[in-house]
């Protein structure tokens, strides 16, 4: 429509110029017809602009990707037209599993005993229990614990060589007793695993695991590391 209108407003006014070119004194005689064209020229340049402006757009239905997030405070974010973002909060996804997740994080030494200390960054962990500690011919047993939320302390009961006798037994009940003595048998002895086991609330078992190591500072000092740590639901039964 408008490029119609257009060709109108160059056509009239291509005539208008043309009538004073080609024959001066008709158009002198005529004098009307000159400003008519011109006007119609001018009438249907306006018409053509105002149709340009106002002419129809196709409408499309403007895309919409939703991204949906869980949690509490978690938005739910849908975009439009790949510029414009509206966050709605309020929406709850799923709620995250809630459960406990227990590691050991450090093997500690006192006047008193041993004990590993272990941290719950998740709900209430219920009966802890680590498998014996298995050193070459020695056996390490650790307390149970009753339930764990935070920090908290697992301390080690007992030292003994096997087959057990009772002058095997560490009344220090020290993890390097155990250690020198097999290193003096195989240097490159598997190193043991420290296993705990828990439950949640819903009596659902886990189990948090990791080796252990010895480890000398650049001062010379010994002290034990954990590494290769893992937390899986527990697929054991009874």
């Amino acid at each position: 429509m408008a490029a119609t209108l257009l060709g109108l407003a160059l056509a009239f006014g291509s005539a208008a110029f043309a009538v004073y070119l080609t024959n001066p004194q008709w158009a002198s005689n005529h004098a009307w017809i000159a400003p008519w064209l011109s006007g119609a020229a001018g009438l249907f340049t306006v018409l053509s602009i105002l149709a340009w402006r106002f002419r129809r757009t196709p409408v499309v239905k403007p895309t919409e990707i939703v991204q949906t997030t869980y949690g509490h405070s978690s938005p739910a974010i849908v975009a439009h037209d790949s510029s414009t973002v509206h966050v709605n909060y309020g929406s709850k996804g799923p709620e995250p599993e809630k459960r406990p997740y227990v590691k050991p994080v450090e093997y500690c030494e006192t006047i008193e005993a041993e004990f590993i200390r272990v941290i719950n960054e998740g709900e209430r962990a219920y009966d802890l229990y680590t498998e014996p500690l298995l050193i070459g011919e020695w056996v390490i047993n650790l307390e149970r614990v009753p339930e764990l939320k935070g920090e908290g302390r697992i301390t080690v009961l007992r030292l003994i060589k096997q087959p057990q006798n009772p002058r095997d037994i560490s009344t220090l009940q020290k993890l390097d007793t155990a250690w020198r003595a097999t290193e003096k048998v195989n240097v490159n002895f598997q190193k043991p695993w420290v296993r705990i086991h828990y439950k949640d609330h819903k009596d659902k078992p886990f189990l948090s695991q990791c080796r252990i190591s010895q480890f000398r500072d650049v001062q010379g000092n010994l002290s034990f590391r954990f590494f290769d740590f893992s937390d899986l639901p527990d697929e054991q039964k009874g």
